[in-house]
C-alpha cells in the first residue's frame, strides 16, 4: 500500500478527532460559554449541518481541481477555523466556525477517497479506502480521548489547538509525497454526469443507509460526556464496532461480495451495538435498585446514621 494512502488516513484521524471531540469536551464549552449544555449541543449540529451543504457543492466545485490543492486548500481552511475559534471564544462565532470545519473536512473526504483509488490499483480499493477511513476509526477511540485531556487541564481551546497541530502535520507531509497535477490515469469527471447521478435509484439507497448511520453517531456520541458520569460502559460501548467496522468492509469489498457485503457487516455492527446498549441499561438499573435497597437497609439498621448524613 503506497505511503500517500497512510497519510490520508493521518488527515481524516485529524479531522476526524474534531468531528466526534464534542462528545468530551461539550461540558467544559457549555460552562466557559456560559450557555446550557442542550444549547451548546447546537454545535454538533452546525457540525451536520457544513457536511450537508459542503458535500454536493464542495464537490462539484473541485471536479476540475488538482487533487493536492484541493486537498490542501481544505486543510488549510479547516485549519483557519479551528485556530479562529479558539481565539475568539463566542458561541455565536463558534458556530459559523463549525459549520465552516465542516464544509472543509467533507470537501477533503471526497477528494481523499477518490484519490485514494486512483493511487491504487482495482485489486486494492477496497483495501485503500480501508485504510483512509480507518483514521476515522482511530479518532473516535484514541483521538477523542486525547483531545479531551489537554481540554479538562487547558480548557477545550486545546483540543481545538491540537487537531490544528495534527492537520498541518498531515497537510505538510501530504504536500510532499502527493504528486502535483490532475490525475490521468482515470476517467476524467464531468459535472453533466455528476448531476445526472442521483437519478439512479440504487444510489439512493446508499444514501438512505449513510444517513441513517451517521444521524446515529451525531445523535449518540455528543451524550457520551455527560452518560460517562452516571454509565461509562454506555460511552465506550461502540468503539470497538466503530474500529472494526472500516477494515472489516474493506476485505468484504476484496473478495468480490461488493457494497451489499458491507451492508451486511454494518446491519450485524449495528445489531451488536444496540446489544450492548440495551445489556448496559439493563445493568445500570440494577445498580440503581441495589443501591437503594443498601440504602434502605442502612437506614433501618442504623437509623441514627441516616438522620445524621440527612442534615
Amino acid at each position: 500500500m503506497p505511503f500517500v494512502i497512510y497519510v490520508l488516513g493521518l488527515g481524516f484521524f485529524a479531522q476526524g478527532t474534531s468531528e466526534f471531540m464534542f462528545s468530551g469536551v461539550l461540558p467544559s464549552v457549555a460552562h466557559d460559554l456560559d450557555v446550557p449544555v442542550s444549547s451548546a449541543g447546537q454545535l454538533v449540529s452546525a457540525f451536520a449541518i457544513g457536511m450537508f451543504i459542503g458535500a454536493p457543492l464542495l464537490g462539484l466545485a473541485t471536479l476540475k481541481m488538482p487533487r493536492r490543492a484541493a486537498l490542501i486548500g481544505f486543510q488549510l481552511v479547516f485549519i483557519a477555523a479551528h485556530v479562529a475559534a479558539a481565539l475568539v471564544p463566542n458561541f455565536g462565532f463558534l458556530l459559523v466556525m463549525r459549520v465552516v470545519s465542516a464544509m472543509a473536512y467533507d470537501g477533503f473526504w471526497a477528494v481523499a477517497s477518490v484519490a485514494a483509488i486512483s493511487l491504487v490499483v482495482s485489486a486494492k480499493r477496497g483495501r485503500a479506502i480501508s485504510v483512509v477511513v480507518s483514521g476515522l476509526s482511530v479518532a473516535t477511540i484514541i483521538g477523542v480521548p486525547a483531545g479531551t485531556l489537554p481540554a479538562q487541564h487547558a480548557g477545550w481551546q486545546a483540543a481545538f489547538w491540537a487537531v490544528s497541530l495534527i492537520t498541518a502535520l498531515s497537510a505538510v507531509v501530504l504536500l510532499i509525497v502527493l504528486p502535483g497535477g490532475r490525475d490521468t490515469t482515470s476517467a476524467q469527471p464531468h459535472l453533466g454526469t455528476e448531476l445526472r447521478s442521483p437519478r439512479v435509484p440504487r444510489l439512493w439507497v446508499a444514501y438512505a443507509t449513510t444517513a441513517l448511520s451517521v444521524a446515529t453517531d451525531f445523535a449518540i456520541f455528543p451524550t457520551f460526556a455527560p452518560s460517562s458520569r452516571t454509565s461509562p460502559a454506555s460511552a465506550t460501548a461502540s468503539y470497538p464496532c466503530i474500529a472494526a467496522a472500516p477494515v472489516v468492509s474493506g476485505l468484504v469489498i476484496n473478495t468480490g461480495l461488493g457494497l451489499a457485503g458491507t451492508a451486511w457487516i454494518g446491519a450485524a455492527f449495528a445489531v451488536t451495538a444496540m446489544g450492548s446498549t440495551l445489556l448496559d441499561r439493563r445493568l445500570t438499573r440494577r445498580h440503581r435498585t441495589f443501591t437503594l435497597e443498601a440504602g434502605l437497609l442502612t437506614a433501618t439498621l442504623n437509623p441514627q446514621q441516616a438522620a445524621a448524613a440527612t442534615h
